[in-house]
């Protein structure tokens, strides 16, 4: 049996059998070689990887315009979206992945001469079991520190970040920071307690913060959770689990105040953008309550005469937290308001309380 093979040239016929005696030869053979233009490409491999400390093995397939085979592509390059200290993957497609790995992983493989490509997305999980004595970690720079005995039996264990429910951010006594850690199993029960870190993206050591566990059953945050501690240096708050599931950080509500109000850019134009991509001033806030989930903002803006100009929030109800509102500089009757100097009369109120800042804001075309 005889094939030839020329990196991305299509063979006709593919193969051609033979029958020679020892010594013989022949110059009977005619292969026709037709030159293949790539157009499409597709990852295979496995989408759900068992992190094992082995390497695992991607291919490509790649068609020409007919819809034929190629077999070879020589100016295929392979990537993935994470640092090399994490995954590598090498020329030939063979994944390594760092031992404690899991969450999302994007493989892509690019033809470097038709500009051709694909990527495929993986969900990487962690094989422990009695002996393990490793930290697991996840891209978002959460951790969980397994000590020898922490299961019984060989278990699959992943850790992923998702989106907060509205249910699960209402609430009077804490702020809910997102995203939401998912540990999966969700009803894995450790057999001794675990270390998890969360990473905290403020820039001093928080006060009035916790780890807090989500109970599905009730559809409630824990109320009792275990002491969580600071580590600086990258900042992460840590707290011991007992069981898979949803965590967050959450801070524990202050009396009703207004944080900060900054407004930027001031003096504005509303024909130049703030830095949330909108027209016209940004109004930043960060407002704190413990008698209202949803504190009542009201935001109006007048003039020196004390006429009133704009009406930005009436008794809205708004997130504690850091939040913004903006003006684009348009009067009630949506008018380009004139060039000076305008009041912001900016309010909150819950129920039991109320504050109100005066604020100076200059508009200029």
């Amino acid at each position: 049996q005889i094939q030839v093979r020329v990196p991305q040239f299509f063979t006709s016929p593919p193969q051609k059998l033979v029958t020679l005696a020892p010594g013989d030869t022949t110059s009977l053979l005619e292969f026709t070689l037709e030159k293949q233009t790539l157009m499409q490409m597709t990852i295979r491999g496995p989408e759900q990887i068992l992190n094992q400390g082995l390497p695992i093995q991607y291919r490509v397939e790649a068609t020409d315009s007919s819809g034929r085979t190629i077999n070879e592509i020589p100016g295929l390059s392979w990537w993935v979206n994470i640092g090399a200290d994490t995954a590598q993957i090498s020329s030939t497609g063979l994944l390594s992945l760092a031992r404690g790995y899991t969450g999302p992983l994007v493989i892509g493989a690019r033809d470097t001469t038709t500009g051709v490509s694909d990527t495929l997305l993986a969900r990487v999980a962690v094989q422990i079991d009695s002996a393990s004595d490793f930290v697991v970690f996840g891209r978002s720079g959460a951790e969980i520190e397994l000590i020898p005995g922490s299961v019984s039996q060989p278990a699959e264990l992943a850790m992923e970040t998702t989106v907060l429910s509205p249910v699960q951010k209402v609430e009077e006594a804490f702020r809910v920071l997102p995203p939401l850690y998912r540990i999966i199993p969700e009803n894995l029960q450790f057999q001794k307690p675990i270390k998890l870190l969360l990473p905290y993206a403020g820039e001093a050591q928080p006060r009035g913060m916790a780890i807090l566990r989500w109970n599905n059953l009730i559809s409630a945050w824990e109320s009792q959770p275990p002491a969580s501690n600071w580590v600086p240096a990258p900042a992460r708050l840590s707290r011991f689990i007992d069981q898979g599931g949803r965590y967050a950080i959450v801070a524990f509500s202050q009396p009703l105040a207004i944080q900060y109000l900054e407004l930027q850019p001031n003096p504005f134009s509303p024909r130049q953008s703030n830095a949330f991509g909108e027209p016209g001033i940004a109004i930043r806030f960060s407002i704190t309550s413990d008698q209202a989930a949803l504190p009542l903002v009201t935001a109006k803006i007048y003039n020196l005469q004390g006429t009133l100009i704009a009406i930005l929030a009436n008794q809205k109800p708004v997130p504690k937290g850091p939040q913004h509102l903006g003006w684009q500089g348009l009067t009630l009757d949506g008018r380009r308001a004139r060039n000076g100097r305008y009041i912001l009369r900016f309010s909150v109120e819950d129920g039991k309380s109320s504050q109100e800042v005066l604020k100076s804001i200059v508009l200029i075309e």
